[in-house]
This record gives structure tokens, C-alpha cells and sequence, in this order.
């Protein structure tokens, strides 16, 4: 082997080590933001459906982690705007009900001719 040949092998091995290197980290950084955008997502899917008033998601909240507390959450809010809502249906029924068994006329608005 020449001295030009002894020299540069260490330096193909160090461009190759680094090139390795980079690529080990690329593939650690492309599954990180897979591990916390897909689960965001899922999260802003499902508050975007209660935000708009669909109260019937199912919301399964597995996971341990942060996301997993932010999707039990708005598994929380959903289960409580479920609840408030058929409460105020119910008791909307209630006073229907009782208003239009005790004699009392239906609202009739105003007409202006």
C-alpha cells in the first residue's frame, strides 16, 4: 500500500462514519415528527369536530403520554357537553310539557301589517 493509499482510507472511513451519521439522525427525526404529528392531528380532528357541535365522536385515549392526556381531555369536555345538552333538552321538554298541560296558550309573535 502507498503512503497516498495509507492516507487517504482513514478519510474515506470518516466521510462514510459521517455519512452514516447523518443518516441514523435523518431517521430519528423523520419518526420523532411522525410520533407527535400524527396524534396532534387526530387531537385537532376531534376538537374540531366538537367545536362544530358533532358530540356523538368516540374518543379513545390509550396512550400515556401527553397526547394521551390532551385526547382524555377532550374525551372530559365531549362527555360533559353531551351531558349539559340533553339537560336542557330535557328540561326544554319539561316546560313544554308543562306549559302546554296547564292551559297556558302557545307564543303567538307579534305581526305587523
Amino acid at each position: 500500500m502507498t503512503a497516498v493509499a495509507q492516507l487517504a482510507q482513514p478519510r474515506f472511513m470518516l466521510i462514510a462514519r459521517v455519512i452514516l451519521t447523518i443518516a441514523a439522525l435523518l431517521l430519528v427525526g423523520y419518526a420523532t415528527i411522525g410520533s407527535i404529528s400524527t396524534p396532534l392531528n387526530e387531537a385537532l380532528k376531534l376538537a374540531d369536530r366538537v367545536a362544530a357541535g358533532d358530540l356523538t365522536a368516540h374518543i379513545e385515549a390509550t396512550s400515556k403520554d401527553e397526547f394521551g392526556s390532551l385526547l382524555r381531555a377532550l374525551k372530559t369536555i365531549n362527555e360533559n357537553l353531551t351531558r349539559m345538552v340533553r339537560d336542557i333538552r330535557s328540561g326544554a321538554d319539561s316546560i313544554r310539557n308543562v306549559a302546554g298541560g296547564s292551559g297556558f296558550r302557545q307564543f303567538q309573535p307579534f305581526t305587523t301589517n
